[in-house]
């Protein structure tokens, strides 16, 4: 039937030997060396610290556009407790309108209204690439929001920290994203 007849590896050179067909260098292979971790990618031009301002406060008068109605049938109907209950589901509904959309744009293309309209956007620091849900909102808004709470100057502090070199604040270095210039 079958008989094995073992092979016995052949040498061809001093550096590599021939088994079963298969070439197998004797020497190791050097290593290739590895690329260096991208810290930081400048390939577009950083937002300006005037152009976040402005977007910052483009969408601090969305909100409370979107916050008035419900804040004025809340405050003038004092003594009707059932139009003060329809006031602020009017306000809760449509803060969470907003939030809903706010956070489907920066998801999606890492841009509130206010960023649209200045032409900026947040990007990841070391590839400029979309950032995501979890960066943006969570890190970026939640974390800060619940350290605010905890810590009252910490809003200050965050905000200041824009005056930094990197033009980076607080929130922006917990989520590892940057402001670009679209």
């Amino acid at each position: 039937m079958f008989r094995y007849e073992p092979i016995a590896p052949v040498r061809s050179s001093t550096s590599e030997f021939t088994w079963d067909g298969y070439r197998i260098p004797l020497t190791p292979e050097s290593p290739r060396p590895s690329a260096a971790p991208v810290i930081c990618v400048h390939t577009a031009p950083l937002a300006s610290r005037a152009s976040r301002l402005t977007a910052a406060l483009l969408d601090a008068v969305l909100n409370l556009l979107v916050s008035a109605p419900g804040l004025y049938v809340r405050n003038s109907f004092e003594g009707i407790a059932e139009l003060r209950s329809r006031g602020n589901m009017l306000l809760l509904g449509g803060l969470a309108l907003l939030a809903a959309v706010q956070w489907s744009l920066v998801t999606r293309c890492g841009q509130t209204v206010g960023k649209k309209l200045m032409g900026i956007r947040i990007v990841r620091a070391t590839d400029e690439s979309n950032p995501g849900f979890f960066r943006v909102v969570v890190l970026r808004s939640f974390l800060p929001l619940l350290l605010g709470v905890g810590c009252g100057l910490f809003g200050l502090i965050d905000m200041l920290w824009i005056l930094n070199e990197d033009q980076r604040c607080i929130h922006d270095h917990f989520a590892g994203t940057k402001v670009v210039d679209v």
